[in-house]
């Protein structure tokens, strides 16, 4: 009767130590996709220059719109430097506060149609808007290859004001038209 108990109890207790691992292993991943999209949205702003009245100060300003686990993220932008300039977080939650702000990361978890109507109020303001869906902003994160990839709107960005170096875009997928 023990030894059964005893046996019940370990596969209960490997079980619970499996699930924990899976766990773990989603962190991590989410852990990583994160990472990389600091990477990308830092590089961004590292190859796009915006008209001259749109950066005055001696800082850049990366917003993010959006609450999740990224934040943490983004935060670690704070007082880097970019092109010589002070990188500046702010987080926003409405259009008016995304002025001034070079880059704007929209995060997936405010909805594909408010994204949507979000860029189509700021797709002639001078701010590089960044998403993490298809066809969201002038630049898009998304899933592809083994992590992530980035499609970039040409025509969005030249609306905008914005230039994107040719070094980015060599490595973007290219998307014509609005």
């Amino acid at each position: 009767m023990l030894n059964v108990r005893s046996f019940f109890i370990f596969l209960l207790l490997s079980f619970v130590a499996l699930q924990a691992g899976v766990v773990y292993a989603e962190d991590a991943t989410q852990a990583r996709v994160h990472k990389i999209k600091a990477g990308f949205l830092f590089n961004f702003a590292k190859f796009a220059t915006w008209p001259p009245e749109v950066t005055p100060s001696n800082s850049l300003l990366m917003c993010m719109w959006g609450e999740s686990e990224f934040k943490k993220y983004f935060q670690a932008f704070s007082k880097r430097v970019i092109k010589k300039k002070k990188v500046e977080v702010r987080y926003v939650a409405t259009t008016k506060e995304v002025n001034g702000c070079h880059v704007l990361f929209v995060e997936h978890t405010l909805g594909e149609s408010k994204i949507r109507r979000i860029y189509q109020e700021l797709r002639e303001h001078p701010t590089l808007l960044v998403t993490d869906i298809v066809s969201g902003g002038v630049i898009n994160i998304i899933p592809g290859g083994k992590l992530l990839r980035f499609e970039i709107y040409p025509d969005r960005a030249s609306r905008a004001r914005i230039k994107l170096s040719s070094q980015l875009l060599k490595l973007a997928q290219i998307v014509d038209g609005e």
